[in-house]
C-alpha cells in the first residue's frame, strides 16, 4: 500500500475555486485503477488549508495515477489557486516529504515521484525517511 498527501495552503481570494476544482476532481480519482481511497480534508479553523489523501494499492498504480490526466489537472489546480503545497510520500518503508513547486514551468515533480517508488530508490532511501535527494 502507497499513500500520497498533499497538503495545501490555498490563496486567500482563490480558496473557493481550489475547493471547488478538489471537489469536482476526487470522485474521478476514485475511479482509477488501485485507487483505495481518495479524500479531501479541510483543516478546522482554516479554510485556506487543504488536504488531499490517497491511499493507493501498490506503487505501479501510483505511478499510472501520477503519469495521468487527472494528476497533472490536480497540480495544475494547486499552482494556479495555492501560495503552497507539500507532499508526502509513505511505503511500508519510507516516508518522504517535498514542498511541490509552483512555478508554471516546474515539471520535475513527475520524474520525483516515479524515481521515490521505484524499487531501486526505495532500498536506496529507506534509511532516509525525510530526506530529498538533491535537497
Amino acid at each position: 500500500m502507497v499513500n500520497m498527501t498533499i497538503a495545501i495552503n490555498a490563496i486567500p481570494t482563490k480558496q473557493q475555486e481550489l475547493r471547488q476544482a478538489l471537489d469536482e476532481l476526487i470522485p474521478l480519482i476514485r475511479h482509477e485503477s488501485g485507487c483505495l481511497q481518495c479524500s479531501l480534508v479541510h483543516k478546522n479553523g482554516d479554510t485556506n488549508m487543504l488536504t488531499v489523501s490517497e491511499e493507493w494499492a501498490d506503487r505501479e498504480d501510483m505511478i499510472n495515477h501520477v503519469r495521468s490526466e487527472y494528476f497533472r489537472v490536480l497540480i495544475g489546480a494547486i499552482r494556479v489557486l495555492a501560495q503552497s503545497a507539500e507532499m508526502t510520500l509513505n511505503t511500508e518503508s519510507q516516508t518522504i516529504r517535498r514542498d511541490v513547486e509552483l512555478s508554471p514551468s516546474f515539471q520535475n515533480i513527475y520524474p520525483w515521484i516515479e524515481n521515490m517508488l521505484s524499487e531501486s530508490s526505495l532500498h536506496r532511501y529507506q534509511h532516509c525517511a525525510g530526506s530529498l535527494p538533491g535537497s
